[in-house]
C-alpha cells in the first residue's frame, strides 16, 4: 500500500509540474516530490535487498517467511561445512534453484547494505569538505569498518565462550582454508596495486603562453558584444564595443570650440585685411593669431577623443584563436573600469588548455614524493619531518640543538655546512612547545638567514640527511628537479564518456595566495575560503592550499575553459595495507603524534 500510494502522489506531482512552469516555486516543489516518490521509492523501498516493502512482497512471493535470517544461516552453514568441516544441523530438503537463490540473496544483499551505508557516508563527507568537516564522514566510515569486521568477531567469540571449546573441525579442510586466506592476506600486503592516485576538481583554463589578454583601455558601458566563450574569431575582427558619454560630450565641445574659433578667426581676418598698416591691423592680426590657436587646440582634442572612440573604447582582435574568458549577453550596459588585474575576455590557441587543481598539503607533499624522483631514504626522512619536536635553547649550540632533536626522532641524521654559514658553534635561540620539525626547521633557521634542504643521493654515506645552509630552501634544493612521468586522467564537464590526457608541470614552492573564483566555495567550488578578501581584493583559501597545472595532452575543440574537470594522477603503485595505512594516518593526524 506504501509504495501504491506513494506512485499515486508522483502522478500528481507530474501533472502539478507539467502544469506550472510559470510558478517556479510550485514547479520545483512538484519535481523534488516526483523524484521523492517515484526515484527513491523504487530504489529503496520496492529493494528486496533491504528489510522493506520490496523485501517483504519478495518473501510472500516465494512463500518463504524470514527470508534474510534464513539465508544467511543457509551461507553460514555452507562456510562451516565445506571450509572447516565442521558438522552442522541439516537442513530439511530444498530445491536446487532455492539453494541458490539462499546464496546469492545472502551475499547480495550484505554487499548492497555496505555499499549503501558507505554511500550515505561519502556523500556526506564531500558535503562537508568545503567547511573542513570531511573527518566527520571519515570517522563515521572507520565506525562502520569496526562494525562490518568486529561485529562477526565478537559473534564468533561468543558463541566458543558458549560452548567453552572450538568445534571439531577437520584438518585437512582447515589447512586448506588457511593456506587460501594466508595467500589472500599476503597478497594484500606485499603485492602493490594501483590504489595510489591523487585526485581533485581543476578548473579548465588557457596556458599562459598560449594566450592573450584584453583588457579594457578606457571606462566605458558596454554597448555592443560580437563574441562568446569558445567562438572561433580571426585577427582585426571586432570583440566589443563600448560607450563612454562623457568622451562623446567632451568630443562635441572640442568640435563645436573648433569651429567657433575657425569663424572668429576668419571674422578677424577678413577685418585686418580691411585695415591699412598701423597699430589696428596690429591688435586684429593678434586676436586672428590667438583664436587660430584656440582653434588648433580644439582640432587636436577633437582628434584625440575621436581616437579614443575608435580605438581605446572599441576592442579589436590581435591575432585568431578562440575566445576564452569573455562577459555574457547580460553584461551588455554594464560599466567596465579599467583594471590591469582583471582582462575583459581572453583570445587562446585551440587546445593549447591546462587544469589548476587546488591541492591541500598532505595530497600535495604526497604528490610532490611520487613526482620528484627522490631516493627511498629521502623520501623517508621528509616523513620524518612531519613528527611533532619540542625545542627550548637559549643561546645554545646549533650541534646541541640538533642532538637534542635526535634524542627525540632518533632516525634523523645533520649535518651543517660550515663554509655556507651553518657552523656548529652557531648560538641558536628557540622555543616551541610540540611543534612538527619541517615548521620548526623553517622558523628557527630563517631567523640567522639559513635554510635546510634534504640530501636525495642513492648510494651515498649521506642520502637522506638534513643539510643545513645558508638560503631560503625549505627541505627542496633551489632550482628545476627531475620529474617521473606520472600519468593524469581529466574527466572534463560536458565530456563525461571521454577521457583526457594530462602532464603533470613542476609543482609550486610555496603555497596558493590567492585561488581563482570558480574554484572557491562561494562559486561551487572545492576550496572554502574567508568570509573576506584580502588587501589586493582577492580571495584567501580558509587551509593551506596549493595550486597544482596539468597541461592537457590530447584537448579538442569542445572543451572550452572556464569548465570543471575531475582529476585523477596515478601515482606509484602500493600495497592495500599502504593504502589503509595513508588513509588512517591522513584521516587522524597521525606523524604529529
Amino acid at each position: 500500500a506504501g509504495i501504491y500510494v506513494e506512485l499515486v502522489i508522483a502522478s500528481i506531482a507530474v501533472w502539478v509540474w507539467w502544469y506550472t512552469p510559470s510558478q517556479p516555486y510550485i514547479n520545483n516543489m512538484a519535481l523534488a516530490l516526483v523524484v521523492v516518490c517515484s526515484v527513491s521509492t523504487v530504489v529503496f523501498n520496492a529493494n528486496p535487498l533491504m528489510r522493506y516493502d520490496g523485501y517483504y512482497v519478495l518473501a510472500d512471493w516465494l512463500e518463504i517467511p524470514n527470508l534474510r535470517e534464513r539465508a544467511n544461516r543457509f551461507l553460514s552453514n555452507l562456510v562451516l561445512e565445506h571450509c572447516l568441516g565442521v558438522e552442522v544441523q541439516p537442513e530439511s530438503y530444498m530445491a536446487l534453484w532455492r539453494r541458490v537463490l539462499f546464496v546469492l540473496y545472502a551475499i547480495a544483499s550484505y554487499i548492497y547494505k555496505w555499499v549503501v551505508t558507505f554511500g550515505i557516508i561519502w556523500f556526506f563527507s564531500a558535503f562537508l569538505k568545503p567547511y573542513k568537516l570531511e573527518v566527520v564522514g571519515q570517522m563515521l566510515a572507520v565506525a562502520a569498518l569496526a562494525s562490518m569486521f568486529g561485529w562477526p568477531i565478537y559473534r564468533l567469540g561468543k558463541n566458543i565462550y558458549k560452548r567453552g571449546r572450538l568445534p571439531d573441525m577437520k584438518r585437512w579442510r582447515v589447512v586448506t582454508t588457511g593456506v587460501v586466506v594466508t595467500a589472500f592476506v599476503l597478497f594484500l600486503v606485499c603485492v602493490p596495486l594501483p590504489l595510489n592516485k591523487v585526485r581533485g576538481k581543476g578548473l579548465v583554463e588557457p596556458q599562459p603562453e598560449f594566450s592573450v589578454k584584453m583588457f579594457v583601455r578606457y571606462p566605458g558601458v558596454l554597448e555592443k558584444l560580437n563574441v562568446r566563450t569558445g567562438q572561433r574569431v580571426e585577427q582585426g575582427e571586432e570583440l566589443a564595443v563600448f560607450r563612454n558619454i562623457e568622451v562623446e560630450r567632451r568630443r562635441g565641445e572640442a568640435a563645436t570650440n573648433e569651429g567657433a574659433h575657425q569663424k572668429k578667426a576668419h571674422a578677424h581676418e577678413t577685418y585686418r585685411d580691411s585695415l591699412s598698416v598701423g597699430p589696428a591691423r596690429d591688435a586684429a592680426q593678434k586676436e586672428m593669431t590667438e583664436e587660430a590657436g584656440l582653434r588648433d587646440s580644439a582640432a587636436v582634442e577633437k582628434k584625440g577623443l575621436e581616437k579614443v572612440l575608435r580605438e581605446d573604447l572599441v576592442l579589436i582582435a590581435p591575432r585568431s584563436g578562440v575566445v576564452g574568458q569573455a562577459p555574457g549577453i547580460d553584461d551588455v550596459g554594464k560599466l567596465y573600469d579599467v583594471n590591469p588585474d582583471q582582462p575583459f575576455c581572453t583570445i587562446d590557441e585551440p587546445r593549447r588548455l591546462r587544469v589548476c587543481l587546488p591541492l591541500v598539503t598532505t595530497e600535495f607533499n604526497r604528490l610532490k614524493d611520487n613526482l620528484e624522483d627522490n631516493s627511498p631514504a629521502s623520501n623517508h626522512t621528509r616523513y620524518l619531518l612531519q613528527r611533532g619536536v619540542t625545542v627550548h635553547s637559549n643561546r645554545t649550540r646549533l650541534a646541541d640543538v640538533f642532538a637534542d632533536l635526535r634524542k627525540q626522532i632518533p632516525e634523523l641524521h645533520f649535518k651543517g655546512d660550515a663554509t655556507a654559514g651553518a657552523d656548529d658553534e652557531l648560538l641558536v635561540t628557540y622555543h616551541a612547545e610540540r611543534q612538527s620539525l619541517a615548521n620548526l626547521l623553517e622558523m628557527m633557521l630563517e631567523q640567522y638567514g639559513l635554510g635546510y634542504v634534504v640530501v636525495s643521493d642513492r648510494g651515498k654515506p649521506d642520502d637522506g640527511w638534513l643539510l643545513v645552509r645558508a638560503g631560503q630552501e625549505h627541505g627542496y634544493p633551489e632550482g628545476p628537479r627531475a620529474l617521473a612521468d606520472l600519468g593524469a586522467t581529466l574527466c572534463i564537464a560536458g565530456r563525461a564518456f571521454h577521457d583526457f590526457k594530462g602532464k603533470v608541470l613542476p609543482l609550486p614552492e610555496s603555497e596558493a595566495r590567492t585561488i581563482p573564483f570558480p574554484l572557491t566555495s562561494k562559486a561551487g567550488g572545492p576550496v572554502a575560503v574567508k568570509a573576506t578578501v584580502n588587501k589586493t581584493g582577492a580571495l584567501e583559501a580558509q587551509t593551506q592550499q596549493f595550486l597544482v597545472y596539468i597541461d592537457i595532452v590530447n584537448a579538442d575543440d569542445a572543451v572550452t575553459t572556464g569548465n570543471f574537470a575531475e582529476v585523477k594522477i596515478n601515482c606509484r603503485p602500493e600495497t592495500c595495507l599502504q593504502w589503509a595505512w595513508r588513509w588512517v594516518n591522513t584521516t587522524f593526524d597521525l606523524r604529529l603524534m
